[in-house]
């Protein structure tokens, strides 16, 4: 592949976008919570510290396994517009489907950033406005959905 060559993505498909809306109801029970622990920053070896870092929810890191599927990365994303874009809720909610990846982009490479991100995103209420969004996609019967193909490995 040549090095400026575009990269599209496979677009989603209506069951890649059913198992994220699935997992969103997992993750707005009342009284669940994101994170279920804290790393205490000493490696096995016993001798030398890293930084804390949060434990997540098993239903978060399916949520983020699904979320990381190639149809929903926006590989050639600009991180700071796309931050932009998953902060203003009036875009979310009026977001379309070829927005999605970009917005889920945000949200899976997040916490490599920042420890804690994805724990930040679900409790301020911001990744349940995309998988809401994404829900009322999924009743739109306009929308022609492709298949997912290369799902990632577990």
């Amino acid at each position: 592949m040549k090095p400026d060559a575009v990269v599209t993505p496979p677009m989603p498909d209506r069951q890649a976008a059913e198992a994220l809306v699935a997992l969103h109801k997992l993750i707005t029970v009342a009284g669940w919570q994101p994170v279920v622990g804290q790393t205490q920053g000493i490696r096995a070896d016993g001798t030398t510290f890293d930084s804390p870092y949060p434990v997540y929810a098993s239903e978060v890191r399916a949520l983020v396994h699904a979320a990381a599927a190639p149809c929903w990365q926006d590989v050639g994303y600009d991180p700071v517009s796309a931050v932009n874009k998953l902060r203003n809720p009036q875009f979310v909610r009026t977001a379309a489907l070829a927005d999605m990846p970009t917005l889920l982009t945000v949200f899976v490479r997040g916490e490599r950033f920042v420890d804690g991100f994805w724990a930040g995103e679900i409790t301020d209420g911001t990744i349940q406005r995309v998988l809401e969004r994404l829900e009322t996609l999924l009743a739109d019967p306009a929308i022609a959905w492709a298949p997912c193909v290369g799902q990632p490995e577990r």
